[in-house]
């Protein structure tokens, strides 16, 4: 069970925020609560050597304990491994070290990124074994601090011009059901519970359902076929006798007294989204999952959903090659939160802070081009990649050539 779920259902936060007089976000990690207290507990002059998840530098709960740590000038170094599996075999996500001092003294923060075992015997002062110096304005709380650290050790940079996706739309997460167990549903099951087609809704429930990069209605009407858990409780007519039987069928299973659903109001009454043009998917191992979706089917939080605002309305297409090629999941990538054994994970915030080519860039893609990868991706999804990549090159080398 995740910390923050077994907080919250035992209503002990509040009791932890007394113990450490600091208040917390919900979603904060059980590292990231013994930072706060171990720092408070640090003495004048004091040192602290803290290992602690990487992912602590692009969360929310994080900013505040980074402000902490910048503006007490405590944080003197950070130590992130490119062989975490060697060191920590065991860890089920990524590893990083604090070296902190209490010492008043501002001074820049060191990088050190270590590449293999050998090195860390090597080493005989570890505050004298860095790679990069960053000074406290560099590392601002209230940004990311992954982009920030992985600029100084990757090749990848984000090109000049890009914009952040944003300017274009909006990703935001599939709906939250609180019991997918109950609300997804198949065809046979439909039936058999005689609910009829005003009271559910086409749905992607899991991730695995789609297996190729684009989707649509085709693909939909074959998983209907296979009697896939395609569809979604989504109740129109509560006077329904169908409905009213599944609903106290899900209430006896206790259903309504899950932690989201017993706080709607009706317990069964899901939020509304519109079926996005673009999902992404939440958990990456390797390779980003991004879908063209053509279908009128809307998604639950297996993937997250791309809203155009008016701006990027006739930039879906181009927004989904560029999202595909190599050089986009790249910079995609720069703002992911990792959990160990290659297993990436994006949160909507995420995504929308992530960087894309601007609108005259995107203007230097024939729109025909874009058409033709979205054919070839139907079919051979390794080919539209190959042909991505050339039509986002094509944008860099304009730039360079300016």
């Amino acid at each position: 069970m995740r910390f923050q779920k077994f907080i919250n259902r035992h209503n002990i936060l509040p009791k932890i925020e007394q113990q450490i007089g600091k208040k917390l976000v919900g979603y904060s990690n059980i590292a990231s609560i013994f930072l706060i207290k171990a720092l408070q507990q640090l003495n004048s002059n004091g040192r602290l050597a803290f290992i602690l998840p990487f992912e602590f530098f692009n969360t929310g709960y994080g900013k505040e304990i980074k402000k902490t740590l910048i503006e007490k000038h405590l944080l003197k170094q950070i130590i992130i491994f490119a062989n975490e599996k060697d060191i920590f075999p065991d860890a089920t996500t990524t590893i990083c070290i604090l070296l902190c001092e209490n010492n008043q003294l501002q001074q820049d923060i060191k990088i050190t990124n270590i590449k293999t075992t050998q090195e860390i015997k090597d080493i005989s002062n570890i505050s004298n074994y860095y790679h990069h110096k960053l000074t406290n304005i560099q590392l601002p709380h209230q940004q990311k601090w992954t982009p920030i650290i992985l600029s100084l050790i990757s090749p990848q940079k984000i090109p000049e011009g890009f914009c952040q996706l944003s300017e274009y739309g909006t990703f935001k997460r599939g709906i939250a059901t609180g019991a997918n167990d109950f609300f997804a549903l198949n065809k046979s099951r439909i039936e058999q519970l005689e609910i009829n087609d005003k009271n559910v809704c086409l749905c992607i429930t899991k991730s695995h359902l789609i297996k190729q990069t684009i989707f649509t209605d085709d693909d939909l009407d074959l998983l209907i076929k296979q009697d896939k858990r395609i569809y979604c409780l989504d109740v129109k007519e509560s006077n329904s006798q169908a409905v009213i039987n599944y609903l106290k069928l899900g209430e006896e299973k206790g259903y309504h007294q899950r932690y989201l659903t017993k706080n709607r109001n009706p317990w069964y009454k899901l939020e509304k989204r519109e079926p996005a043009p673009i999902l992404f998917g939440v958990f990456n191992r390797g390779r980003l999952k991004v879908i063209r979706n053509f279908t009128t089917g809307i998604n639950f939080t297996c993937y997250h959903g791309f809203y155009a605002n008016l701006l990027g309305h006739n930039l879906i297409d181009k927004l989904f090659i560029y999202l595909i090629s190599d050089l986009g999941q790249e910079i995609i990538k720069m703002n992911k939160r990792s959990y160990g054994n290659q297993l990436d994970k994006f949160e909507p915030r995420d995504l929308n802070n992530g960087y894309c080519p601007n609108m005259k860039q995107f203007n230097y893609i024939n729109q025909k081009d874009v058409n033709k990868i979205i054919k070839i991706a139907k079919i051979d999804e390794k080919k539209a990649i190959l042909m991505s990549n050339h039509l986002i090159k094509q944008i860099i080398n304009r730039e360079i050539t300016k």
